[in-house]
């Protein structure tokens, strides 16, 4: 089972503030495609994130913007929501909770196309 690693816009964090307590980084009204303050199934994926020894953090528009500009830069041209993936990839690796060598799939799903991005 890989370990769950999650995202949500700052802001709008409802499962970090709930593993970390309020730890606000200010908003993210970039990422409005996750500002979900009430996930469905929030037990069920805390359960999941505990038995993988898993996390979630909160991304901040500033991150997700660096993070945005730089997938165009190489080419993929996303709506700003695909921004949080690698920008918690990158907070993860800087916390030691992703090492160099390990495996990480990041799904870039959104097109820039139909954003103002």
């Amino acid at each position: 089972m890989p370990r769950l690693l999650g995202a949500q816009a700052a802001g709008v964090a409802p499962m970090t503030e709930r593993l970390h307590g309020d730890h606000s980084t200010g908003s993210n009204d970039a990422a409005d495609g996750i500002q979900i303050v009430d996930p469905v199934e929030s037990e069920r994926i805390l359960t999941a994130i505990d038995k993988t020894d898993g996390d979630v953090i909160a991304v901040s528009e500033a991150e997700l913007e660096t993070e945005l500009q730089q997938l165009h830069r190489r080419g993929f041209y996303t709506e700003p929501t695909c921004a949080v993936a690698p920008a918690v990839d990158r907070r993860f690796r800087e916390q030691g909770r992703i090492d160099d060598g390990d495996a990480v799939g990041i799904l870039l799903t959104g097109s820039g196309f139909k954003s103002n991005a």
